[in-house]
């Protein structure tokens, strides 16, 4: 669907248009998730997505504690080919101890985009995805 948006400034005397294109984006969350600590003492929360084309794409994601202090965001971007794929989403140990708050964590703010020009982002997503419980001696620095 095509829209335009007609800018009238009559104080000024000055018009202009602008065109904009609504398309399906052509990555989505599916709404499966999982999350572990890796060797290195970070928490990986993993996002399962389904891509309908061959692409670059982007995720980026916040990180909040069980009771909604805001931790830290994290962000990648992967080559994916069509299908069904894990985008791992890394948070710093070091970020979550500094935060002093232990798990469960809520992944908040979730953005997809397919890295084009002009870059094509999808609605984002709130999805609520809850952590399991860790303590803070669980992350390294």
């Amino acid at each position: 669907m095509t829209t335009t948006v007609l800018i009238n400034n009559t104080e000024y005397k000055i018009t202009d248009a602008l065109t904009f294109t609504l398309t399906q984006p052509d990555i989505e969350l599916t709404g499966e998730y999982k999350d572990s600590i890796d060797n290195e003492g970070r928490l990986i929360i993993q996002a399962q997505v389904l891509a309908s084309t061959s692409s670059q794409y982007y995720i980026q994601a916040s990180l909040y504690s069980g009771t909604q202090v805001p931790i830290g965001v994290t962000q990648s971007s992967t080559q994916l080919n069509p299908g069904l794929h894990w985008l791992p989403l890394s948070f710093s140990g070091q970020m979550i101890k500094d935060a002093g708050e232990s798990g469960p964590y809520v992944l908040k703010n979730v953005s997809l985009a397919k890295v084009t020009m002009p870059m094509m982002r999808a609605p984002l997503i709130q999805p609520g995805f809850i952590t399991d419980s860790y303590a803070l001696d669980e992350f390294n620095r």
